[in-house]
């Protein structure tokens, strides 16, 4: 008996601000071009003063498309949820290559679908479950229109009840499986993804960020299921975390960088600590810090090292605290600052031939600028709120911060600490990274990773 092997292509067109169309490719295919979005049914408009005003068409259809390997008949079963209340009327033409119009999709709600086909023999097969929906489209074209203050800032322009209804969970499994088929070499092909996870922190505010809690909690496992599976490379690969997390490994080294294991993965910390040759923390914040935690035991009993930065207040904002080498990293602290001008260190490495900086929660980099170790930088971990966040503190600082990412000219910018749980996100949001990618210095390379993400940085 054949097999009929189903691959799902979906595409999902809708109509934006700006001229441009989106097509999202979100399930694996060779040799699909994700294009950007064309449209030009959609206006937006937006004044300090005004709500936001959105014109659209906000039912549009979407075109479910994809290949089997042997002549089938085309149907598309689709609902709210895994029950799939409705399907489209069978196409009963024998194709390879199937397309499905549906209409009558509503813009604020999530759907559930699959795709069936059987062939002349009788035989059937059934895809798994996909997700979709225009919700996320929309708050793109929302994002690019207003101001980069955070998404908190303009949500209380939107139609009030416009985030009511969105179901944080299901938002989270599209995401989830965006970024799954969308890798980080994408670029901004990706970007309503990063928008949707700002939507899905305040959608699941009223439920404890229970779905945020277990994206987290799903992505660290994804991060130490990557790191067991690593095979040398002559390259230098970079793990992205909750927050600032972060595991650096290079050819016979791997670091990390404010890793804080929730309870949920304590399993983990065992597997983790033999990865790690050591574990560096930028300051003594619970996002940051977990004292007592069982990473932190499983590294002190194996005789690895753990170091905090620590305050001098002998020593002046961007000087060195200091410094010292773990194995082949070569590690230098600095004294910085929060936005209210608490401390918090950063810390240079030096790993074999890269040179890498991670912000911590530093936000004052103007007199680090003229250190030598703010020169010829691989990697740069960087913390974007003090130049686009909205906090008094760095109003009059501003324009200065800006300067110094044009004064230092990293290689590589990583934006991170975009989103925090609980946290008001009148100073987060991943509309801050966005920016970056028109923003940063010209011969910087911008490159924005979800949690338990992972990036490949080539030997230079």
């Amino acid at each position: 008996m054949r097999k009929l092997a189903i691959l799902l292509l979906i595409l999902a067109s809708v109509t934006a601000d700006g001229g441009c169309d989106h097509t999202y490719t979100l399930l694996h295919i060779s040799n699909v071009v994700a294009s950007d979005i064309t449209s030009s049914s959609s206006t937006i408009t937006w004044t300090s003063d005004q709500p936001v005003a959105v014109t659209w068409t906000p039912d549009e259809p979407v075109t479910i498309t994809w290949t089997t390997d042997v002549p089938a008949t085309s149907q598309v079963e689709y609902g709210r949820s895994t029950s799939y209340d409705w399907s489209s009327p069978l196409d009963d033409s024998l194709v390879m290559n199937h397309s499905i119009r549906l209409g009558d999709l509503k813009s604020d709600s999530i759907y559930h679908y699959r795709v069936r086909s059987r062939d002349a023999d009788g035989n059937e097969a059934v895809s798994g479950d996909y997700t979709y929906g225009w919700c996320y489209m929309l708050v793109d074209v929302i994002a690019k229109g207003i101001p980069y203050n955070g998404l908190r800032e303009f949500a209380g322009k939107i139609p009030q009840d416009y985030f009511k209804d969105v179901d944080a969970d299901s938002l989270i499994g599209w995401i989830e499986q965006g970024f799954e088929h969308h890798p980080a070499n994408e670029g901004r092909k990706r970007d309503s993804f990063f928008i949707a996870l700002d939507v899905a922190m305040i959608s699941s505010e009223e439920k404890d960020y229970s779905a945020m809690v277990q994206h987290r909690a799903k992505t660290t496992r994804m991060i130490c299921q990557a790191l067991e599976a690593w095979e040398a490379t002559e390259d230098l690969t970079v793990y992205k975390l909750y927050n600032e997390g972060t595991i650096i490994r290079a050819p016979g080294v791997c670091l990390g960088v404010d890793i804080v294991v929730e309870p949920a993965n304590n399993d983990l910390a065992p597997g983790l600590a033999r990865t790690l040759d050591a574990l560096f923390i930028t300051h003594s914040d619970g996002d940051h810090y977990d004292y007592g935690s069982s990473l932190i035991s499983e590294l002190q009993k194996a005789g690895k090292p753990v170091i905090l930065a620590t305050d001098d207040s002998s020593v002046p904002i961007g000087g060195i605290t200091a410094s010292g080498t773990v194995g082949s990293i070569g590690w230098t602290s600095f004294r910085g600052a929060h936005c209210n001008m608490r401390f918090s260190g950063f810390f240079h490495f030096r790993v074999g031939e890269w040179s890498i900086l991670h912000s911590g929660d530093n936000t004052r980099w103007m007199d680090f600028t003229e250190s030598t170790y703010a020169k010829d930088l691989d990697l740069f971990l960087f913390k974007p709120e003090s130049i686009y966040g909205s906090s008094p503190q760095y109003q009059d600082i501003q324009e200065a911060l800006k300067e110094t990412l044009d004064k230092m000219q990293p290689r590589l910018l990583v934006p991170q600490h975009m989103l925090e749980i609980g946290h008001g996100m009148d100073a987060y949001g991943y509309d801050m990274g966005i920016r970056l990618y028109d923003e940063a210095p010209l011969a910087t390379k911008v490159q924005m990773l979800d949690w338990g993400e992972q990036l490949v940085v080539p030997r230079k």
